[in-house]
């Protein structure tokens, strides 16, 4: 269950470090578009995994499962 977590959270930690970083180095108005754009993008990949999901759960008779990306994807832990 942690890793879930810490997979999930990663990339939105990360990307919060370099917008601060941005911010020392050019100051707060890109730092925060940076950050903004970065959380749009990741927004939108969620919503495509879950048309393709809701396709899926819709549709279900077909039988293929669609394809995961990151926290969608196969995890196999160990």
């Amino acid at each position: 269950m942690f890793d879930f977590w810490r997979r999930a959270l990663f990339f939105l930690f990360a990307f919060l470090l370099f917008s601060l970083l941005a911010w020392i180095t050019v100051g707060a108005l890109p730092a925060t578009l940076f950050f903004s754009m970065f959380l749009l993008i990741y927004i939108i990949l969620h919503l495509r995994q879950l048309e393709a999901l809701d396709c899926w759960l819709a549709d279900s008779d077909k039988g293929m499962v669609p394809d995961g990306s990151g926290l969608w994807g196969m995890y196999l832990p160990g």
